[in-house]
């Protein structure tokens, strides 16, 4: 990542990426209860999901964190409906299938939209 100048102050060139796409996201969660930031590594999916969680007054989660991962997993449902949403997910690929399952079935048991928030924001990239 090479900085660039805004407003007399370098910004990594992602940042300034992320800010750009914050108004994407925000309309896609308006629409949608699931919406899934994908990319491949260091395009800013962090920095994005960080920016949503804190503008849209959500909750942000990294399924990096060793000990956050396992707390998800043990008790994924507490994650999705306990915190303020959007809940914010980064780093879903390393919760598999047992926290993906949850989302679903917290999108099913709730399946229209009106006067709900999006239940998740998920942010991650492909597993190889």
């Amino acid at each position: 990542m090479r900085p660039v100048e805004s407003e007399g102050e370098p910004v990594v060139e992602h940042e300034l990426t992320a800010r750009h796409l914050l108004s994407v996201v925000e309309s896609a969660v308006r629409h949608f209860r699931v919406v899934l930031i994908h990319g491949p590594r260091q395009s800013g999916k962090t920095t994005l999901s960080k920016l949503v969680a804190d503008k849209m007054g959500g909750t942000y989660w990294s399924l990096e964190d060793d000990a956050t991962r396992s707390a998800v997993l043990d008790d994924p449902l507490h994650y999705l409906a306990d915190y303020p949403t959007p809940v914010v997910l980064d780093e879903i690929q390393q919760g598999g299938d047992r926290v993906v399952k949850h989302i679903k079935m917290q999108v099913d048991e709730n399946p229209t939209r009106r006067g709900r928030r999006t239940i998740c924001v998920l942010a991650g990239r492909q597993c190889r």
